[in-house]
């Protein structure tokens, strides 16, 4: 328990950085929010067809881990946005992620340049599938690869639907809808995931693949419980299950499974 909660906290250094930002209000489904802007700045559009997209975007240092490398929830946080572009239509509500899954074959560091593709897979009703492919544009070796599920509110649905507007106050992981954005949630379930198993003075693990299901919304100030737990152990490979609720009435908000390899034992 002690290393986990060891592994899990700011240091004074990164405590400040944090309380010396500025974060301000953002006019819901009109603007991108300060979570977004952090997590996808610096994507640029390169081609777009029907059903496809292809981006490119070099890797900035803000969105590396601790080792140096191009954090796992950076790289869910572009299948979640990347996925979602394909199937949104202008002037309509952002669509709803039911579940991504990434598997990640690779890494990548501050200044690669990588490649995005997006493509539709299909659609059955309001049911969208994307695929995302990440690769470094220079080799290209695949970084990662994930699946967007993603249920989109058709033009005759939209009459029922509405914007949350007139919320005050300073959110940093909220979406352009003012909900706990997809990519932040999958962050959550990295980092939760990877301290189960962490074990101090010794390398970080790497994330094999993550696979998360989206079961409800959180908004601003909603206190949550997040849950982590080991699964098992098969010599370096380990599985851990994350589960976020609200904390208040219970709802299972999303449920992540995290996968890692690492060359030890963890004892928690």
């Amino acid at each position: 328990m002690e290393k986990a909660k060891e592994f899990l906290k700011l240091s004074s250094e990164e405590s400040e950085s944090v309380s010396r930002l500025t974060i301000h209000p953002h006019r819901a489904g009109q603007e991108s929010s300060f979570y977004e802007d952090f997590a996808v700045r610096g994507i640029r559009v390169d081609r777009v067809e029907p059903g496809f997209v292809s981006c490119t975007f070099r890797v900035p240092p803000r969105l590396t881990d601790r080792t140096g490398k191009l954090a796992s929830g950076a790289i869910a946080n572009i299948v979640d946005i990347a996925g979602g572009c394909i199937v949104h239509v202008e002037g309509l509500p952002m669509n709803v992620s039911v579940d991504i899954s990434i598997s990640f074959l690779s890494t990548a560091r501050p200044d690669d340049e990588l490649e995005i593709t997006s493509r539709a897979l299909g659609q059955r009703g309001g049911y969208f599938g994307t695929i995302v492919v990440i690769r470094n544009k220079t080799t290209g070796e695949i970084i990662a690869e994930g699946r967007h599920s993603l249920f989109v509110l058709l033009p005759q649905q939209c009459a029922a639907t509405s914007y949350l507007k007139g919320v005050n106050g300073l959110y940093f992981f909220e979406d352009r809808t003012r909900k706990l954005a997809s990519g932040a949630i999958a962050n959550i379930v990295d980092i939760a995931g990877g301290c189960v198993v962490h074990v101090e003075g010794l390398p970080f693990n790497v994330s094999v693949h993550i696979s998360i299901s989206f079961l409800s919304t959180a908004r601003p100030d909603d206190e949550l419980e997040i849950t982590s737990r080991a699964l098992g152990q098969r010599g370096g490979y380990f599985g851990t299950v994350v589960v976020i609720r609200n904390k208040t009435t219970g709802e299972i908000i999303a449920e992540g499974r995290h996968s890692l390899f690492g060359k030890h034992y963890s004892k928690l």
